[in-house]
């Protein structure tokens, strides 16, 4: 967990990780899961999309922006994976400020 909080933005691929820990990537992924809750991908995602919060009160940062920031080169991506995760789009969460 703390490898991917430290280098979450980007591509990030659970298999990579595997590989950089010397274990398989079946092992990985069964023992986040069951440690964390969660899978891989999902708490990457997770992370990245709570710094996009952070990113989003920032005004001067169009959308488009901070989704290529926080590691997603498809803005309209990164709206369906915000909008998974938090009920609501970037551009609301923004107005909102929830």
């Amino acid at each position: 967990m703390e490898y991917i909080d430290n280098n979450f933005v980007g591509y990030l691929a659970p298999k990579e990780l595997a590989s950089r820990f010397a274990i398989s990537y079946s092992h990985l992924r069964n023992i986040f899961k069951e440690e964390v809750g969660m899978t891989i991908n999902e708490y990457i995602n997770r992370q990245k999309i709570a710094l996009a919060k952070d990113y989003l009160s920032n005004d001067k940062m169009t959308i488009k922006e901070i989704a290529f920031k926080v590691g997603y080169e498809d803005e309209h991506y990164f709206m369906r994976v915000f909008k998974k995760f938090t009920g609501t789009t970037p551009k609301l969460f923004r107005k909102l400020k929830i």
